[in-house]
């Protein structure tokens, strides 16, 4: 929960909650996370500071929201390869 009493701003600590029950398998990949509204009525916290703590999470690449649909949880992400490109690389 946001303890309101803490000196941290709410939407951090909404953040950091909220990407604890992801890891935690609380929500998994592909599930639908709360509305802006539940999540405001659940934590206590108004809709902007939701939103910003839904904006941190998908910057993180740990949610995506679709217009219309919902938020989602992300699936995993896949792990970058480094490739060194030089001149002689060719590629299509």
């Amino acid at each position: 929960m946001i303890d309101k009493g803490s000196g941290v701003s709410y939407y951090r600590q909404l953040t950091e909650v909220l990407k604890r029950q992801i890891e935690d398998g609380v929500f998994q990949p592909g599930d639908r996370i709360p509305s802006e509204k539940e999540l405001g009525i659940i934590f206590q916290v108004n809709r902007h500071t939701v939103r910003q703590a839904l904006g941190e999470l998908a910057g993180r690449g740990m949610i995506c929201t679709v217009r219309g649909k919902g938020t989602f949880v992300a699936g995993k992400q896949e792990e970058v390869i480094d490739y060194k490109i030089s001149r002689r690389t060719r590629f299509t």
